[in-house]
């Protein structure tokens, strides 16, 4: 026993940064023996007084202090170990298991402060919403295509970038991580080439690296195109618009072009119909900005 030794229960979970967790032992399903670690409290340690029981109900808190010289602590230290909610390490934490880690201030004490915390608030913005559809963003964000992958294989890969990579998924789930997503998602159903570092639409250059694309699809100057984009990706991945919503271009009697709803447009063309006299020769043109409608109207 090092002199002096003294670790700390860390929350990964920010509602037990402020609350205390109230931890019970676990009965081992096989053996059904409670868990509380008592066969490894060293035996200068094991003091009936302290030993923790199977009704026993011990309160965790954040930046809770054991001392390792003290018998209580020792106990707690040892239960701690093989309880479920408590990761030996922040390198062992697992989000949706976890909600505390025990920080060792001698054998971590190579890690840095910054690191730790950015993997924390990783872990806790995973932990907050573990839905297939975010794990899946994640992935587009760091530019893996997780098509065809198992559930299982995508929790591990977003788990393994979020110990070697916090800042990546602290980005991916930030507000502005949906345009990289997005571009990354264009790439993987090949509707967007890369040459290089050198994003491509066809001939059209969107950007001579990830991020001049990014802000390319940010750019409100460009939303026709990204609505064309956007259009052409919702019909790789199968999902369907309603017509209603549909946009359309509709070029009216004066030369004039509206782009409206397929709905709207039903209704500007009876008033111009009603409106112009006939002579005039109205031709209510109206093109499907759409593929998946494939609809063109003419009105006389």
């Amino acid at each position: 026993m090092v002199n002096n030794r003294k670790v700390l229960l860390k929350a990964l979970v920010g509602k037990y940064k402020f609350a205390p967790f109230y931890a019970v032992p676990h009965q081992d399903s096989k053996s059904g023996k409670y868990l509380t670690g008592i066969e490894n409290v060293p035996k200068e340690f094991i003091d009936p007084s302290y030993a923790i029981s199977k009704d026993d109900i011990v309160p965790i808190t954040h930046s809770m202090l054991l001392d390792m010289q003290n018998t209580e602590h020792v106990n707690k230290y040892h239960f701690f170990l093989v309880l479920d909610e408590v990761a030996n390490r922040l390198e062992e934490a697992i989000p949706g298991k976890h909600i505390f880690y025990i920080e060792d201030a001698e054998s971590e004490a190579a890690i840095s402060v910054d690191k730790d915390e950015l993997m924390i608030q990783a872990f806790e913005l995973i932990s907050s919403n573990m839905s297939e559809e975010k794990l899946y963003n994640i992935a587009f964000f760091l530019s893996k295509d997780p098509r065809g992958m198992s559930s299982n294989l995508l929790k591990q890969m977003v788990y393994s970038e979020a110990k070697t990579n916090p800042a990546g998924i602290i980005r991916a789930m930030g507000k502005g991580g949906k345009h990289q997503i997005f571009v990354s998602k264009l790439f993987f159903a090949q509707i967007i080439k890369k040459q290089k570092n050198m994003y491509f639409y066809g001939d059209t250059l969107l950007g001579i690296s990830l991020e001049e694309t990014v802000l390319f699809m940010m750019n409100p100057a460009n939303n026709k195109l990204v609505d064309v984009l956007g259009q052409q990706l919702a019909l790789k991945e199968g999902k369907p618009l309603e017509a209603g919503d549909a946009k359309l271009e509709l070029t009216m009697p004066d030369g004039t072009v509206k782009e409206v709803t397929e709905d709207e447009a039903d209704k500007l063309m009876l008033e111009y119909s009603m409106s112009v006299p006939p002579s005039y020769g109205i031709k209510g043109k109206v093109k499907k900005l759409q593929t998946q409608f494939d609809l063109i109207r003419n009105k006389d």
